[in-house]
């Protein structure tokens, strides 16, 4: 799971909140990554979807750097897009989005607003989330994908019922998992989240190590009971140790 890619500075793409910087991957160490992956698959004789690169937010890095090195290196992107930010500083506008589909990549929704936590919404809230992203994209590609991401992986049993009721039925979720569940008709895949001090070891011990992946495991369990202990304090508390840093 990545989100945004940078060439010289982290303002050139998407969003520039002290959580989102966290994310933000250099082009030469992306470049590098996805390099290392690809020979990894090539020696393990494995298929280029062994892996799947996928993107949130729907900042403008997903064009003019992600698409063009996973290109290089035979591969396509899973790139989900918030559509209120379309079209504004550092994101994705309407054509780029319809350009990264007609080169082959995947296009979903991470909903509209990208709020903080969905799974406090109102389900009527939560509806139009989903809704509207779907209206916006189905407007730019002919069709409204089947795919998403749910925003800061606060998933739920009513944030599941309003994906499926926008016609979303492919969940990409953060939960740190290689297994595959399902929730009715929903299908909810895990994901491992790259952040900027991710290595090329690092990387290749998630794809390569089952205990390497365990250890990570644990770690989500740890913050999804604080997320639950905390509640609403979770985030604010995350920020000011981001920002402390």
């Amino acid at each position: 799971m990545y989100h945004d890619l940078f060439s010289c500075d982290k303002s050139e793409s998407g969003f520039q909140n002290c959580t989102a910087l966290k994310y933000k991957v250099s082009a030469e160490a992306f470049e590098a990554q996805v390099h290392a992956i690809a020979d990894y698959i090539k020696s393990a004789h494995l298929q280029s979807d062994y892996i799947d690169f996928t993107f949130d937010d729907g900042g403008v890095s997903f064009l003019t750097i992600a698409a063009p090195i996973l290109e290089k290196y035979g591969f396509k992107g899973k790139f989900y897009i918030s559509t209120a930010y379309l079209g504004t500083n550092g994101f994705l506008n309407k054509e780029q989005v319809r350009e990264l589909h007609q080169r082959g990549h995947y296009i979903g929704s991470h909903s509209h607003t990208h709020p903080e936590r969905m799974d406090v919404l109102t389900i009527d809230n939560i509806k139009d989330e989903w809704n509207i992203s779907q209206s916006i994209l189905k407007g730019i590609l002919g069709f409204a994908p089947r795919l998403a991401s749910i925003p800061n992986g606060y998933a739920s049993k009513t944030v599941i019922e309003g994906m499926l009721d926008a016609g979303i039925d492919l969940v990409d979720t953060s939960a740190i998992t290689t297994q595959i569940k399902h929730y009715k008709s929903a299908t909810l895949r895990g994901r491992y989240a790259i952040t900027e001090d991710t290595t090329v070891d690092n990387l290749l011990q998630l794809v390569s190590s089952p205990f390497y992946r365990f250890k990570k495991r644990m770690r989500y369990e740890f913050l999804e009971i604080a997320k639950a202990i905390l509640g609403n304090s979770y985030l604010t508390i995350r920020k000011k140790i981001l920002g402390n840093k």
